[in-house]
């Protein structure tokens, strides 16, 4: 389940509940795509979130949180087409954002049977032929059950939701090439050698993996595989000054591989954002914001949408890079002060089909809960990763 590392990144999760190919799809979402020279970004849980994830609009988890699930297997819901609106002007700094944000989230539930996470990820890919390339988004459901008890089980539902063109320019292309069912993906450049694969544009149904007495996992922040338990995550800081210097230590402190060359304020930004989808105290999450607003680069985007059609107040950090630049983005909840959504866009990559991936996760609702995924949803048997 592990064998295939490919290009290492919401979110991040423990290692026993990879249901694809890539365990770190989530690294190579983000980055890979972009041909970023340093491209791991764990983000909290290494399944997948690092699905991580944040809350609907206004409301939180308390208690009890039911999945919609179909008799058929499939995880109820569609989803818009995938669009990035620009900005309102800024009508707050990034400080302003992040420190209303800090606020809000200091109230969210504080405990419960399992970490709940479910998140949609949307994965940026080019395809089609040489001389007619254009960018399509993979999208893939995962819902995460992280137990709190060392003693009980942990849960992972997955389904692929299919694909489609990034935009309309996208689509023009997808047509010239016969408007193809399943598209012909470009593997990711790291690959020498490696044969385009294949991605159905057609969704799959969900299924469900139980890892029995995984609770309390690790999850991992940072871009060197240090790795925390729930507890352990339950027990850091909760001054955003505390905070700040714990994280400066484990930076300056860490062996980065030889392809990782990141700031400090670059770290910084990487491992808050991870902390802000974890099962971390409120204290802790309200800190990593707090933190957060004194990171040098952290620039206010004012309110935007998500690709669920939320809007919420967005903070910017952009990696530069020889070999391309990219924009991370936040999208804060005002309501609640979680994550909506993290966005990675290219940056200054021209016109061509590369400057229109778009990688990220969607955060439908992240918070602790009492209830296991319904057993309706059939156990995973395999997972041929690309609901082809």
């Amino acid at each position: 389940m592990k064998n295939d590392v490919m290009n290492q990144l919401s979110a991040s999760r423990p290692d026993q509940l990879d249901p694809l190919p890539d365990p770190n799809r989530r690294d190579r979402q983000l980055h890979a795509a972009f041909a970023q020279p340093i491209e791991r970004r764990s983000t909290t849980r290494r399944t997948v979130v690092r699905a991580g994830i944040g809350f609907g609009v206004a409301t939180g988890l308390a208690g009890a949180v039911a999945v919609a699930v179909l008799a058929t297997g499939s995880i109820s819901g569609s989803l818009p087409t995938t669009t990035h609106p620009a900005g309102t002007n800024a009508r707050s700094s990034a400080q302003d954002i992040l420190l209303a944000a800090a606020d809000n989230s200091s109230s969210q539930p504080a405990s419960g049977r399992f970490w709940l996470a479910q998140t949609v990820a949307l994965d940026g890919e080019i395809a089609g032929p040489a001389d007619n390339r254009y960018a399509i988004v993979i999208k893939e459901r995962y819902d995460e059950w992280a137990a709190k008890s060392a003693a009980d089980d942990s849960w992972q539902v997955h389904q692929y939701l299919g694909a489609a063109p990034a935009t309309a320019t996208d689509a023009a292309a997808w047509k010239r090439d016969g408007a193809p069912s399943t598209f012909n993906v470009l593997p990711p450049a790291a690959k020498k050698g490696a044969k385009p694969y294949p991605r159905s544009a057609a969704p799959g149904k969900a299924d469900r993996l139980n890892t029995k007495g995984m609770g309390d996992d690790t999850y991992w922040l940072g871009d060197d595989n240090k790795r925390f338990t729930v507890t352990q995550l339950q027990a850091l800081p909760t001054n955003s000054a505390a905070l700040k210097a714990y994280l400066v230590d484990i930076f300056k402190n860490r062996k980065p591989t030889s392809d990782e060359a990141w700031s400090q304020d670059e770290w910084l930004f990487r491992v808050a954002s991870q902390i802000l989808t974890s099962p971390v105290t409120a204290g802790t999450r309200s800190a990593a914001y707090k933190m957060l607003a004194t990171v040098t680069g952290v620039k206010s985007l004012g309110t935007t949408k998500d690709n669920q059609g939320r809007s919420g107040d967005t903070v910017t950090f952009t990696f530069a890079s020889p070999s391309g630049s990219r924009e991370d983005r936040l999208i804060i909840s005002p309501q609640t002060g979680m994550l909506l959504a993290e966005e990675s866009l290219p940056v200054g990559a021209g016109n061509g089909a590369a400057s229109r991936l778009v990688a990220g996760t969607d955060y439908l609702s992240i918070g602790w809960t009492d209830a296991p995924p319904s057993p309706q949803i059939p156990l995973a048997t395999d997972h041929p990763g690309g609901g082809a």
